[in-house]
C-alpha cells in the first residue's frame, strides 16, 4: 500500500513539473515557429519576460506580439514562465520565475495573475502579499514591472452564478480593472489594459469573436487583440500604419479589433 501511495506521489510531482512551461527565446533570430519570420537587428531589441498562466500562452499570444512589432521593424525578444491555472503565489513559491528574472537583462517583466483574482478573496490576498516581492526583484535588475490587465469572463457566463456578490460581466470588468489600477499605483507598476480594449469590442456585441468555447480563454481573435495591445504599449507600434496578422484570421473581423484601438 505504501509503495502505491509513493508511486502516486511521484506521478503527481512529475506532472506538476512538466506542466511548468518555460519558454526560452532563440538567440539567433526572432522567427516565431512558423507564424512569421523577420530578419531584424536583435542588438536593440525590447526584452520581455512573461510570468503567468494559460491566458498568457494561449494561441501563442506573445509570438503574435513579436510578429506585429517585427512587421514595423521593431524587434521584441521574449521568454515566458507559465503554468496553466497558476497564481502569482505559486510562481513565487516554485522559484522558476525568480531565477528567470535574474537570468539576464529585461526591459519589461509582465505579471499575469489568475483572471478571477480580484473577485476571489483568498487569491486577492495572496496577490497583494506576494506581488510586492516580485516587483522588488524586478526593479533590482532595472526592469519595468507590468501587469497584464486581464478581461472579465464572457457575458452571461455560468461563472457569474458562483459568487453571490458578482453580478455580471460589467461588474467583474469594473472590479478587476479597478484592482489592477490600485495595485499598479501601490506597487509602482504599469498596467497593459487589455480588458479596456476587449470591453470596447464587446460593447459592439462581439463576444463570440473574442472568447473560446469555455467563455474564459481567448479565441484566436481574442489573443490577437491582446497581442495588438501589448505591441502598442511595450513597443509603441503604430497600429494605424498596417501590421502583421495571422493568415487564419479574416481581415473584416480584424478591422473590428483595430477600430477599438
Amino acid at each position: 500500500m505504501q509503495k502505491k501511495v509513493f508511486a502516486l506521489m511521484v506521478i503527481v510531482f512529475l506532472f506538476g513539473m512538466l506542466s511548468v512551461y518555460n519558454y526560452e527565446a532563440p538567440e539567433e533570430s526572432i522567427t516565431t515557429d512558423g507564424l512569421c519570420h523577420y530578419d531584424l537587428d536583435l542588438s536593440n531589441s525590447i526584452k520581455v519576460l512573461f510570468i503567468g498562466n494559460s491566458h498568457t500562452r494561449f494561441n501563442d499570444m506573445p509570438k503574435m506580439m513579436q510578429c506585429i512589432a517585427a512587421s514595423q521593424g521593431k524587434s521584441i525578444e521574449f521568454e515566458m514562465v507559465v503554468r496553466d491555472g497558476e497564481q502569482i503565489k505559486g510562481h513565487w513559491e516554485n522559484g522558476v520565475a525568480f531565477d528567470k528574472i535574474h537570468s539576464r537583462y529585461w526591459d519589461f517583466v509582465v505579471l499575469q495573475e489568475k483572471s478571477s483574482w480580484a473577485v476571489e478573496p483568498e487569491i486577492k490576498k495572496d496577490f497583494y502579499d506576494i506581488t510586492p516581492l516580485f516587483i522588488s526583484e524586478i526593479k533590482k535588475i532595472g526592469a519595468k514591472p507590468v501587469f497584464f490587465g486581464t478581461y472579465a469572463r464572457k457575458p452571461k457566463s455560468i461563472f457569474y452564478g458562483r459568487f453571490l456578490e458578482l453580478k455580471n460581466y460589467d461588474h467583474m470588468h469594473e472590479i478587476t480593472s479597478y484592482e489592477y489600477s490600485l495595485a499598479a499605483n501601490k506597487f509602482g507598476a504599469k498596467v497593459v489594459p487589455v480588458a479596456k480594449y476587449w470591453d470596447k469590442v464587446l460593447k459592439k456585441n462581439e463576444p463570440k469573436l473574442l472568447y473560446s468555447n469555455d467563455g474564459n480563454h481567448p479565441s484566436m481573435y481574442g489573443s490577437y487583440l491582446t497581442a495588438l495591445v501589448f505591441s502598442k504599449y511595450l513597443a509603441k507600434v503604430d497600429l494605424d500604419a498596417g501590421v502583421w496578422m495571422p493568415k487564419t484570421l479574416e481581415e473584416e473581423k480584424v478591422q473590428k479589433l483595430l477600430e477599438s484601438l
